[in-house]
């Protein structure tokens, strides 16, 4: 069996799997870096040759050198293994060292009776302790990390190493650049949650590595005292607000919390907000997610005498009043459900995993937004009408099935449980069912947390998992007298193992309870033969305006409110301008929007701005601005706005400035983290070309759902045909289940294959991978042929919007297209971009057309000037290389950088 290619192998002792490994994995993962770590490998495996053969197709090897690694022969034959790679020649291969806990003084010396004794070792003989102790010594010469896990921050020590695999990687052309994001600050008034801990035991770790999680999602967590060696100071004023503008509470309960005045005040806060009458409705309360940390749930609850939790021996200090409040508040907390943690047997990153997707759903439901509320009001109609339905079907169904199909599962089963939970005696909502479904024993796993989440505690010596007839009886004997709603989160494409599963939850529950199975592919739900189906794609609104505020008084170029037009509607934003007439005769245009951009000018002050739209609800919403000119103000103005003096006459126009403003603005709107491609700088008549073929594309849909449709973007190189494509891709990918946009096919496989491995192989693993959202399916692919069966074969009735750039080979589409025309659902589109029109004749055809006489200018205009017009000394010039680019926007945006430089006095901007 041939063994998978990795990126980055990852050699370490058992000591640090669960906390050091497991994290770093996750995180490379994360990144789309493949990642070998032996815990991950399939049941059933040779071990040795599962090593081996990783350790011989990885590109970068880190080795966590930790207190007990030497004494692993395992570790030890890896290492030489490595080193023995690294120092082939021909092969680009990096070692990083990583010292946790352990000096490289004592690595390297390897002197008697310390941990690293190599004579001391197991089944050793002297030419093996020589071999090993080399190996070794080369190690420690290497540029290391040191990592101390008692003073420093794991995620952020962890990001360094990251970094440096991925610098690696990126130069050696083996990963994309991806760019980096360029940081937006945001004045931080409001956080989604509120991370409540004792910095002494899971600051430098969980809390650490949460938060670091957290913020890659885009959720903003508060920390107090993050990084100080105190933990910070005592409660105060931020952490006050902190803790009531929150949307969610984790709250690490580890077994010296209760030492900390801070972390019991913190608690009784936060239940206090709990038990508040304020507010009625439940699910308007901010969640509450306690983690038990090695600590036992009953030991929270009880508060027995000689435990960690007694509060009047270690807060004896406090006053017996304050205590019963902090007594009371830790009691009313552990009879919330949480997660228990134990740091010996938990895999860090995947139990942080859950939290996150459980921080994710609840951050994105509760928000003071009314574009949330509008979501909610509708899903809540849904949720009361199931249970409506449900109370019908009592007389004649155990089980009630519910199938929930969209995009924002989650937010909808959050919803549901909070709305429901409290009708049934137990309830199990679990997430990420596929891949926890493809991991080892993976059913029997989600089989075993359903029961422990269903079952009541005094019956828990008796849980059992349900996997023989008698099992089966056991559970329902456990449970006959109970009601109990399950919710199965995003149960992914392939569902013949969850069936068995469902029959066996048919089989157990009894008493009209509800089961809900949510996923974002329709006809997995089709499959199941569920009584009701509730679709969430006919519930969501419109895509968001951003609507662009302006006067036409100050002679604002028309060509900055087009360059504005043309990006955000490149990044798949749909864009109104309104000019100042139209905001004074009509109010409620800006009703709808949730993010304007309006831009100041010399007539059009702020003041003026915010008196005029008065009567249009606009402190609900998000407003940007942009200062257009130099000219001067008295006017306070908001953090906001982007001092951009976009003055054509006396200086250029600052692009810097410009991307910055756009990514805010487009990261507002895009919420829900949908991929975007990259836009060019520049954008030029793009805004009328791919409307016109998004449209046609739309209408040929339409007329034939019955099969998948492809469509070609045909013209020579350099006509805009990716960029076309991008765009398209932004407005479409939405609305559908899936999406795969393969940028520069012909060059991507033409790299791999150089590297001796078949490039239409690894692209037909991305597809996979992308379709079915880095699930840990693993297909191996090891030619082109079996390639296409397992894309056929994995990808069935997905509909997909998936673009293929650059094609010139028909190979290519024989490897990628037939099989998904054959496999992908009936309303999937296929985009080509070629030059070579005989490649794609049985698809729909657009001719890419070259740009007129107006928009070439503009195009050369922005990239050789930075402005709309040119000096007038060289207008001449500039007309002549414009009319030898022949309206090719490639050679518009090159040229200039040729055709100028000669131009005496001429310095770029």
């Amino acid at each position: 069996m041939m063994t998978q290619e990795y990126d980055v192998f990852i050699c370490h002792r058992g000591e640090t799997k669960r906390n050091f490994v497991s994290v770093l994995g996750g995180m490379l993962r994360s990144k789309g870096i493949t990642c070998f770590v032996d815990y991950r490998m399939p049941i059933g495996n040779d071990v040795d040759l599962e090593i081996k053969g990783a350790i011989e197709k990885s590109k970068v090897f880190i080795v966590v050198l930790s207190l007990h690694f030497a004494q692993s022969t395992w570790c030890l034959d890896e290492i030489i293994d490595i080193m023995k790679i690294r120092d082939r020649m021909g092969t680009s291969r990096k070692v990083i060292p990583v010292f946790y806990d352990v000096e490289r003084e004592m690595v390297r010396q390897q002197e008697k009776d310390t941990l690293y004794d190599l004579t001391k070792v197991k089944r050793s003989d002297a030419e093996k302790i020589g071999r090993w102790g080399k190996a070794l010594k080369d190690v420690c010469e290497l540029d290391k990390f040191d990592y101390k896990s008692s003073s420093m921050l794991q995620w952020e020590e962890s990001e360094k190493i990251v970094a440096k695999v991925e610098d690696f990687l990126i130069l050696h052309r083996i990963i994309p650049d991806q760019g980096t994001k360029m940081p937006i600050w945001r004045e931080c008034v409001n956080y989604d949650v509120f991370i409540c801990h004792w910095h002494e035991d899971t600051q430098r770790n969980v809390v650490s590595v949460l938060r670091g999680m957290l913020l890659c999602k885009s959720i903003t967590p508060f920390v107090g005292g993050y990084g100080k060696e105190d933990g910070g100071s005592a409660l105060d004023s931020d952490i006050i607000q902190a803790i009531e503008n929150s949307r969610v509470h984790v709250i690490f309960l580890s077994p010296n919390f209760v030492r900390s005045k801070r972390c019991l005040e913190e608690v009784f806060r936060i239940m206090k907000i709990q038990g508040s009458p304020g507010t009625s409705d439940a699910s308007r309360k901010p969640t509450v997610v306690p983690i038990f940390y090695d600590t036992e749930p009953s030991t929270v609850r009880y508060q027995q005498k000689g435990k960690t939790y007694y509060l009047d021996e270690v807060q004896e200090s406090s006053t017996g009043e304050k205590r019963k409040e902090w007594a009371i508040a830790i009691r009313d907390l552990s009879l919330l459900h949480g997660l228990e943690y134990d740091s010996r047997s938990t895999y860090q990153w995947e139990k942080l995993y859950d939290v996150v997707k459980i921080v994710e759903a609840s951050a994105k439901k509760i928000t003071p937004r009314n574009y949330w509320s509008k979501h909610e009001a509708l899903y809540v109609k849904k949720i009361d009408e199931v249970f409506k339905e449900l109370e019908l079907q009592e007389k004649r169904e155990h089980v009630f099935l519910v199938g929930v199909y969209g995009r924002e599962t989650s937010e909808f089963c959050d919803l549901l449980v909070q709305r429901l939970g409290s009708n049934f005696c137990g309830v199990c909502k679990l997430n990420n069912i596929m891949e926890k479904a493809c991991q080892p024993n993976g059913i029997s796993k989600i089989a075993q947390q359903m029961l422990s989440d269903l079952i009541h505690p005094s019956k828990s010596s008796d849980l059992i998992q349900p996997s023989t007839s008698n099992d089966v009886k056991r559970c329902q004997l456990l449970l006959e007298n109970e009601r109990c709603l399950v919710v199965l989160d995003d149960l992914g494409n392939d569902i013949d193992k969850i069936k068995t599963l469902l029959e066996d939850l048919k089989s157990i529950l009894r008493n009209n309870s509800l089961v809900v199975v949510a996923s974002q592919f329709q006809h997995t739900l089709q499959e199941l033969n569920v009584h009701k189906f509730i679709n969430l794609s006919s519930l969501e609104n419109k895509r968001d305006f951003l609507n662009i505020c302006y006067t036409e008084r100050d002679g604002i170029h028309e060509a900055f409110l087009s360059q504005l037009n043309e990006t955000f509607d490149m990044h798949g934003l749909d864009v109104r301008l309104l000019n100042e007439d139209k905001l004074m005769s009509d109010s409620t245009c800006l009703q709808d929007a949730k993010v304007i951009l309006c831009v100041i000018s010399k007539s059009f002050r702020l003041g003026e701005f915010k008196r005029m739209c008065t009567n249009a609800a606009i402190p609900s919403k998000i407003v940007y601005y942009v200062s257009y000119g130099s000219y001067p103000t008295d006017e306070s103005m908001p953090k906001s706005v982007f001092k951009m003096e976009v003055d054509f006459e006396k200086a250029e126009f600052n692009k810097k400035q410009f991307k910055s403003m756009v990514n805010e603005v487009v990261q507002t709107l895009n919420e829900r983290s949908e991929e975007i491609m990259g836009a060019i700088d520049f954008p030029v008549d793009l805004v009328r070309r791919s409307s016109h073929i998004e449209r046609s594309i739309r209408d040929c849909v339409l007329r034939s759902e019955n099969s998948v449709q492809c469509f070609g973007l045909v013209g020579m190189g350099g006509i805009g045909k990716t960029t076309l494509a991008r765009s398209i891709f932004n407005k479409l990918h939405s609305q559908f289940e899936r999406s795969f946009f393969s940028l520069n096919t012909r060059a991507g496989v033409a790299e791999v294959k150089a590297k001796g491995t078949s490039g239409l192989v690894d692209v037909q693993k991305r597809i996979i991978a992308k379709l079915l959202n880095n699930r840990s399916d693993d297909a191996e692919i090891y030619n082109e042929e079996q390639g296409k069966m397992v894309l056929s074969s994995k990808v069935k009735h997905i509909n997909a919007l998936i673009v293929f750039d650059d094609v010139d080979d028909g190979r290519h589409l024989e490897a990628f297209c037939e099989p998904l025309q054959s496999s992908l659902g009936p309303k999937s589109i296929i985009i080509i971009t070629t030059r070579d029109r005989s490649i794609v004749e049985s698809a729909v055809i657009f001719d890419i057309e070259g740009l007129d006489k107006e928009m070439s200018k503009r195009l050369f205009y922005w990239h050789a000037f930075m402005k709309p017009k040119p000096p007038a000394d060289l207008e001449k010039v500039s007309q002549s290389v414009i009319e030898a680019c022949q309206g090719l926007p490639l050679s518009l945006r090159k040229s200039h950088k040729v055709s100028l430089k000669r131009v005496k006095g001429f310095h770029y901007p």
